[in-house]
């Protein structure tokens, strides 16, 4: 009986624990409700917060965008797109480049109306060299992007396209085929005719603009624009495009003299200089931003050797 009693002993102090939490539970509870009570309109009171900081947030966006809209309306409105139209007779004739020069010379660059012009043809067929030409005409007033960099985003190209979109009349996206899916939206958003509006949003504060521009784009393939971007998109991209397709130069030697003949012409290459860089470039395969970075370091340089030195270093 002893063993017993210690038991009951032993868990008597467990038991009169148990009962004065439960006592103190039923008296916060049912006799003085002022702690839960206080706790309740504490959390109301904060959604109430919290719903009136987003009403004043919406109401302040629309305040904003309504701004935006119309202020960027009528400063896109007041810039005119046309321009003069570079001479281009450093570009050879080869293939349906004539054509290509006059469309983008008398009808392209006079046009007052934002157009959007996809090149489309096979490597080294100049489809680059006339973007190129064509925005280096326009300076400041033409932004070149390659769409193939890692660094290009939607993000950050809606960024500089916000901030100069005054500015800028000419968009050059080369390499379209193989842009990020974030690109080919931002772009279905710029030459849309029922948008052409590109929204900056922040914690504190959105802003909406209207972006009046020109875009001259280059791809070597609708199908990679279409693998990339997938079928819905790009289809609604291309069919805003007004498509030109570019046929390629027949032999490996009128490329060299199109090239070499580019090179004299924009730089002031010596002649044998600006093939032996053309030869040297195309055998390696180099894009058209190494090319005319090297092609503006060789201006004083007079000897092969010298060139082969330049371009060991900086490719």
């Amino acid at each position: 009986m002893s063993g017993i009693w210690d038991v009951i002993l032993l868990f008597i102090p467990f038991g009169i624990l148990f009962l004065i939490i439960a006592l103190a539970f039923y008296y916060v509870t049912f006799k003085d409700r002022s702690g839960v009570r206080l706790l309740v309109e504490t959390i109301v009171e904060a959604e109430r917060e919290r719903r009136e900081r987003l009403r004043r947030f919406y109401n302040e966006f629309v305040r904003q965008v309504q701004s935006q809209l119309s202020i960027s309306s009528g400063e896109s409105m007041s810039k005119s797109l046309s321009f003069t139209c570079p001479d281009l007779s450093e570009i050879v004739d080869v293939g349906n480049l004539s054509d290509v020069k006059w469309f983008f010379r008398e009808i392209f660059c006079k046009s007052s109306e934002p157009l959007a012009v996809l090149l489309v043809g096979p490597a080294a067929s100049a489809k680059t060299l006339i973007a190129k030409s064509i925005c280096d005409a326009l300076g400041d007033e033409c932004l070149f992007i390659s769409a193939e960099s890692p660094e290009l985003t939607g993000a950050g190209l809606r960024e500089v396209l916000f901030r100069y979109s005054d500015k800028v009349k000419l968009l050059v996206v080369d390499e379209l085929d193989k842009a990020r899916r974030e690109v080919y939206e931002l772009l279905l958003s710029l030459i849309d005719p029922l948008r052409r509006r590109i929204a900056k949003v922040h914690a504190s504060s959105s802003f909406v603009t209207e972006v009046k521009l020109k875009v001259i784009a280059t791809a070597n393939s609708i199908d990679a624009i279409r693998e990339r971007a997938g079928k819905e998109l790009a289809d609604a991209l291309l069919s805003r495009f007004t498509i030109i397709h570019v046929k390629p130069y027949t032999t490996y030697d009128e490329y060299i003299t199109a090239l070499t003949q580019y090179l004299e012409r924009k730089y002031g290459l010596d002649h044998e200089i600006a093939k032996y860089l053309a030869e040297n470039c195309t055998r390696k395969r180099m894009d058209w931003r190494k090319i005319e970075q090297i092609a503006k370091l060789a201006k004083h340089i007079k000897t092969k050797d010298e060139l082969d030195r330049l371009i060991r270093m900086v490719s």
